[in-house]
């Protein structure tokens, strides 16, 4: 086998250490075309358990989201601990957009089903007083994306809220939720009565807030 580098930076000691370890090396440009192919190798050396447990923030990289690198780090943080407490579990989103915080969950053998509940608004009010624009707001572009990643069949979707769901469209028990619907304080209540109800007695649920 071969190694490829991306040398846009100086190499870090483990990416000497790398280096040393390895067969012959090809070392490519910045803005080379065949940097995306590069970084998708060095991805692969990595299993998906090392960059979970890691937190390595590359694992929401293929699909922009609106969360912040601390964000992340604290999504992919919970994911272990809910994989450490069952040996498998079933994921909740209330608010998915395009997707983005679903993709660790979509690589993750662990996670056996994952329900994405969006009402799809090109525009939804917010509680600091700012109606947020969501374009290209639509379930199959969000599979669309996913699919990129990983096959989709895991992936059961929901268009509506929670105001007017009934908690048994959810047919297993759910290990994980998290909230990011609409941020007014009235939404938000709904959606975590109905992660309540859906919620088994060992799971727990995330919130996505920003300061207010």
């Amino acid at each position: 086998m071969f190694l490829t580098v991306i040398r846009d930076a100086p190499l870090t000691g483990g990416q000497m250490a790398l280096l040393y370890a390895s067969d012959p090396v090809i070392l490519i440009k910045k803005n080379s075309r065949r940097r995306r192919i590069a970084f998708s190798f060095f991805k692969t050396m990595a299993t998906f358990e090392e960059r979970l447990n890691s937190l390595d923030l590359t694992l929401f990289e293929n699909i922009q989201s609106q969360t912040t690198e601390d964000d992340r780090r604290s999504l992919l943080a919970i994911q272990c601990a809910v994989r450490e407490r069952s040996p498998g579990y079933n994921y909740l989103e209330i608010g998915s957009h395009l997707g983005g915080s679903l993709q660790s969950h979509l690589l993750d053998d662990k996670c056996s089903t994952i329900y994405s509940i969006d009402k799809r608004p090109l525009v939804q009010p917010d509680e600091r007083g700012v109606r947020y624009g969501y374009p290209e707001n639509s379930t199959a572009r969000m599979l669309e994306l996913l699919s990129e990643l990983a096959p989709t069949e895991k992936i059961i979707t929901i268009d509506g809220d929670t105001k007017t769901l009934d908690p048994n469209v959810i047919d297993e028990k759910i290990q994980l939720c998290f909230i990011d619907g609409e941020h007014t304080d009235v939404a938000t209540s709904l959606d975590f009565e109905f992660c309540l109800d859906v919620l088994d007695g060992a799971g727990g649920g995330s919130f996505f807030t920003t300061p207010m």
